[in-house]
C-alpha cells in the first residue's frame, strides 16, 4: 500500500525555519553557543533557500516536526562550533546526524559514535570522515557489524589489509566493497569473479583496477548487469569487446555502444551499426567516437527518427551529412542538425 505523498516544503516553512532559533526552546540551549556573525549566517541561509533547494521532509514525520528537523539540519551544516556539534549528535532526526557525521569540525569522540549508528547512511558519513585514522579504522573494522566493515572498506585510503581480509568475509555486502577496491590483490580481485552473490561480481566489474584478463572472464557471467559492467569498462580489450558485440541481451550491446572500446577498436561500431535493436544504433549514433563512415550509414533515410537525430546531434557528424539532416523530412532530425 502506498505511504502518504511527501510533504513539500512552503515559503512559509522557510520563514519558520529563520525563526526557528529564536522560538523553539529545545533548539535554543544549540545556538546559544553560535556567534553573532553565524547565527547571522545561519539565518541569510534559511532566508535564501528556495523549496526546490530543500530536502523532501520525512514523509515520517509529522508536519509539526518538520521545521524542526530542518533547522537542525541547517545548523549542524552551518556551525563549527564543538559544543554545538556534540549536541546535536543527540539528535532523532537522522538527517541532522548526517550533517553532524560531514562536518569538518565534528570531534572524534563523536564521529566515532555516529560510525555506529544503526543508519547506514550515517555509518557511511562517519567513517568516512578525514580525522578518523588508520588505528580507528582498524578498530571499527574489527569489532564493528557488516554496516560499520561496509563503511571502513569504501574508504579508499583503508589499509590494504583490511580490504584483503573483507574479500573473504562471509557478509556478501563486505565483500562486495572489497571487491569494488582498488587496493585489492588482483589475486583476491580474480577469486571473487566467481563469487557466488552477483552484487559482488557486479562490484568486481566496475572496479578501475580490473585487468582485461579478468574482465573477460566477466563477458561469459551469466548475469546481464554484471556483463553491460563489462561493456562500459575502460580496460575491456578488442576481442572482448568483439565478443559482447553478440551477446543476446540488447541492454549488454547498448552499453558498448555508448562506452569507450570506441576508442579502440574502432570496427566495432561497424558491427553495432547492424544491430536489429534501433536503441543500440541510436546509442552508437550519439558516441563521438563512432567513426565518420559510421555515421553516413546511420544517417540515411532508412533508419529510424531517433537514429538520425543522435547522427545529426554528434560532434562527430560529418558536415555533408548535418547540411543534409537539415533538410531531413523529420521536425526532430531538422532541429538537431540546426542547433
Amino acid at each position: 500500500m502506498d505511504g502518504p505523498p511527501p510533504r513539500r516544503w512552503t515559503l512559509a516553512d522557510l520563514e519558520l525555519i529563520r525563526l526557528e532559533v529564536a522560538m523553539d526552546d529545545r533548539l535554543g540551549h544549540l545556538t546559544a553557543t553560535l556567534t553573532p556573525e553565524e547565527a547571522a549566517a545561519w539565518e541569510e541561509r534559511a532566508r535564501h533557500r528556495t523549496p526546490d533547494q530543500l530536502p523532501v521532509p520525512d514523509c515520517d514525520l509529522a508536519p509539526s516536526e518538520s521545521v524542526p528537523a530542518m533547522a537542525e539540519q541547517i545548523l549542524a551544516e552551518l556551525t563549527d562550533d564543538e559544543r554545538t556539534l556534540r549536541a546535536l549528535a543527540g539528535s532523532r532526526y537522522q538527517g541532522t546526524l548526517l550533517h553532524v557525521a560531514e562536518n569538518p569540525a565534528t570531534p572524534l569522540a563523536v564521529l566515532l559514535g555516529l560510525a555506529r549508528h544503526t543508519c547506514a547512511t550515517v555509518v557511511r558519513a562517519a567513517t568516512g570522515h578525514p580525522r578518523l585514522r588508520a588505528d580507528h579504522l582498524e578498530d571499527l573494522y574489527r569489532t564493528g557489524g557488516v554496516q560499520i566493515r561496509v563503511g571502513v572498506l569504501s574508504r579508499i585510503d583503508v589499509p590494504r589489509h583490511l580490504v584483503e581480509k573483507g574479500a573473504s568475509d562471509a557478509a556478501h555486502d563486505v565483500r562486495c566493497a572489497a571487491a569494488g577496491h582498488p587496493r585489492l590483490a588482483p589475486a583476491l580481485l580474480e577469486a571473487l569473479a566467481d563469487d557466488p552473490a552477483q552484487a559482488v561480481r557486479l562490484a568486481a566489474a566496475r572496479n578501475p583496477a580490473a585487468s582485461s584478463g579478468l574482465l573477460a572472464r566477466l563477458a561469459a557471467d551469466p548475469d546481464r548487469d554484471v556483463r553491460q559492467s563489462v561493456a562500459l569498462h575502460p580496460a575491456t580489450d578488442t576481442t572482448t569487446a568483439r565478443v559482447l558485440a553478440a551477446d543476446p541481451s540488447s541492454c549488454v550491446r547498448l552499453a558498448l555502444a555508448r562506452g569507450p572500446a570506441l576508442l579502440c577498436e574502432p570496427a566495432l561500431a561497424g558491427l553495432l551499426s547492424a544491430d536489429e535493436d534501433e536503441h543500440v544504433r541510436e546509442e552508437l549514433a550519439a558516441n563521438p567516437a563512432c567513426p565518420a563512415e559510421v555515421l553516413v550509414r546511420l544517417g540515411r533515410r532508412g533508419q529510424p527518427v531517433t537514429v538520425r537525430r543522435a547522427v545529426a546531434a554528434n560532434p562527430a557528424c560529418p558536415a555533408d551529412v548535418r547540411t543534409r539532416l537539415a533538410a531531413d523530412p523529420s521536425p526532430y532530425v531538422r532541429r538537431a542538425a540546426r542547433c
